[in-house]
Parts: C-alpha cells; structure tokens; sequence
C-alpha cells in the first residue's frame, strides 16, 4: 500500500487505499474516514488560528479543518457519514507552555470545528507531554501512533 508523507500545512484525502504518515509536537492531526466509501484524510496543523498575515491557510487548525471537510465533500463523502479521530497538541515544550500552551489550543480548535460539522470525535490522543508518529490507513480507518517518549 503506498504511504504519504504529511508535513506541517499539508492536507491529503485519498477514495483508495493509502497509508498517511505524519509526526506531531505540538501540531494536531484530525483524521476523518468515511466507513461508507471507505475513504479518509488526514491535516496537520501547526497553530490555532491565522494571525492574519499568513498565504496558508492549511498551517491553522481554524482554516484546515474547513479544507479538509470541504476536501472529503467534494470527493463524495456525505457529511453525515464522517467521523473524526484528532491526534497531537502535545506539551512538548514545557518551558513555553506555561504562557500560552499551543497545544491545547489546537486541540480545543479542532474540536469546535468538527462539532460546529456535527461529525463525531470518536478517539483521541492528544495534549501528551512527548510528540509521536501517526499512520492512517484510509480504507479501515484505523491509526496506529507511536510515541517519542513517555509520560
């Protein structure tokens, strides 16, 4: 099965079978599978919310979620048939996230975007103190993660 590489800002949807391959820090990953069409995809997002002056808007968890939904629509997944996994939104700089933790931020994000779509949240693993690798296996919608620590 071929595998696809996510970097930061990247936003894959795929109606056959491949595996979605991301690592994650602080960045989320929401992945959606449509049990139906047997098709998924997969963003990573590496900030909230565009503080305005950005040319991409698949780096912010606000803007990313919409694209990727509107990517799974408009390749025939009916709204009502998604469900959602969200992976990440790690504390993985303990110094910084005293301030203003990003992490979180991403993870209460994307979470109000997939309720504001109704599409239901189904796992997570998310606001870990370690970053981890994720695979997505778009035909069974399964995700197997691996940590790069421990808590």
């Amino acid at each position: 099965m071929k595998t696809i590489f996510l970097n930061i800002g990247d936003i894959v949807v795929s109606r056959e079978p491949v595996i979605l391959k991301t690592v994650l820090g602080s960045c989320v990953a929401v992945c959606l599978w449509d049990e139906k069409l047997r098709s998924g995809g997969l963003n990573h997002c590496l900030l909230p919310k565009d503080p305005g002056s950005s040319d991409r808007p698949s780096n912010y968890c606000l803007s990313s979620v919409d694209m990727l939904v509107g990517i799974m629509t408009q390749q025939g997944s009916d709204i009502r048939n998604l469900q959602a996994k969200l992976f990440g939104g790690g504390s993985v700089m303990q110094a910084l996230s005293q301030s203003f933790n990003v992490g979180k931020e991403n993870v209460s994000t994307a979470k109000k975007k997939l309720s504001e779509y109704g599409i239901p949240l189904i796992s997570e693993f998310t606001m870990s103190s370690y970053g981890m690798g994720l695979l997505f296996n778009t035909k069974t919608g399964k995700v197997l993660i691996r940590s790069f620590g421990t808590e």
